[in-house]
């Protein structure tokens, strides 16, 4: 049995949805957010909310939460955020899942293991 503490910590999909729920609300005030302290602060609040994120329900209203007070956005962009954040979180979910399970079979790959299911 291989299990995958490494996707346990970093989740593919939050991390995906994070960034863009980022991009998505830089969009919308007009602010670029190619400069280096954006994409800085962006790479440290993926971090933290791709970790945090998949223990707590509703966890990504938690994440756009951080992100809005992180970078000082207006209160307009909260709705929106919020919106774009509820219609990515089931493709991140089965991106999270699905991540997990390709880590699995590459670890079993790499160290030649064979699975054997049990006959009952």
């Amino acid at each position: 049995m291989v299990i995958p503490i490494g996707t346990t910590i970093h989740k593919n999909g939050s991390s995906i949805s994070s960034i863009v729920k980022i991009y998505v609300a830089f969009m919308l005030v007009g602010w670029n957010f190619f400069e280096f302290n954006n994409l800085m602060i962006a790479i440290g609040i993926t971090l933290l909310v791709s970790a945090v994120e998949g223990g707590i329900p509703i966890g990504g209203y938690i994440g756009e939460l951080l992100i809005i007070s992180a970078y000082q956005l207006p209160q307009e962009a909260i709705p929106t955020v919020i919106v774009i954040g509820t219609l990515v979180d089931p493709l991140s979910t089965i991106l999270n899942a699905t991540g997990n399970t390709v880590a699995a079979m590459v670890v079993t790959r790499l160290t030649g293991e064979k699975f054997n299911p049990p006959i009952d």
